[in-house]
């Protein structure tokens, strides 16, 4: 089970904020989840959920699978991801206003990540992903710095 935090859509930069952070829209999501290591390092994992959100926003269908591969204090893992609204407007519909909250979204993504684990448990990696296909969704190439420690 998840929460959902509706972020908002306030433009601090003016009009070339083009991806705001959030829709205002609360939710729930609810995930099954199954992995299998298979052995040498090498492991696979997926998920598949539906999410709830407040309002006017769509229901969402989700899904992953991975493939991880772990040598001694390096991993490594390849995702792909694809996300489905359940309901929403067509950015070409007639009756799309310009409010892009309640568009039907669609989007996949492949994502590569490659990290080290210090031997006290402290993890740094880093990771790529880039948007295959999408509807009423942006084509985006995600780069990200992932730092963690133990408590």
């Amino acid at each position: 089970v998840e929460a959902v935090l509706g972020g908002n859509y306030e433009l601090s930069f003016g009009d070339s904020a083009v991806y705001p952070p959030g829709d205002g829209a609360n939710g729930l999501g609810f995930m099954l989840s199954a992995g299998k290591m298979l052995g040498q390092g090498f492991s696979l994992m997926g998920d598949v959920g539906l999410r709830y959100r407040h309002g006017n926003r769509s229901e969402g269908a989700f899904g992953r699978v991975a493939m991880a591969y772990s040598y001694r204090m390096l991993s490594a893992v390849f995702t792909v991801t694809k996300s489905q609204d359940i309901a929403g407007e067509d950015i070409n519909d007639a009756a799309f206003d310009g409010d892009f909250t309640s568009l039907k979204q669609a989007l996949s993504l492949a994502d590569l990540g490659i990290g080290w684990t210090s031997a006290s448990g402290y993890f740094v990696g880093v990771n790529y992903a880039q948007s295959m296909e999408g509807r009423n969704a942006g084509r985006n190439a995600i780069t990200s710095l992932t730092l963690s420690m133990p408590f």
